[in-house]
């Protein structure tokens, strides 16, 4: 029995997950800030397009020097790590991941599982 419940409560997270992700792609995008977009790093443009403080805090990062880089992260990083002190934030390039995802999760032998 706690075996059926753990998995319908994991099909409703995958489905709230899915839920999520379908109405983030769906925010429009503006392609006057496509200079500023990093590429695969997830719902940037989106956010770019829809926050003005989101815009204003990269351009200030950038006029700083601050640098971004698409690196596969293994570790958060918390307020107390050295690498807040550095001029690059690392990312790990996701979004395509994510979208490949909302568009065929039904594909997915057991979506709940991946």
């Amino acid at each position: 029995m706690a075996k059926n419940h753990s998995s319908l409560g994991t099909q409703i997270d995958v489905d709230l997950f899915l839920k999520d992700l379908r109405q983030l792609c769906k925010l429009p995008i503006s392609k006057k800030y496509e200079k500023h977009v990093l590429r695969e790093y997830p719902f940037d443009h989106q956010l770019l397009s829809a926050s003005q403080l989101y815009r204003q805090s990269r351009k200030l990062y950038l006029s700083l020097g601050g640098i971004y880089s698409a690196k596969v992260c293994s570790t958060m990083r918390s307020l107390s790590a050295q690498d807040l002190f550095k001029d690059e934030i690392e990312f790990s390039p996701a979004f395509s991941e994510l979208v490949w995802f909302k568009d065929n999760s039904q594909d997915v032998v057991d979506p709940k599982a991946e």
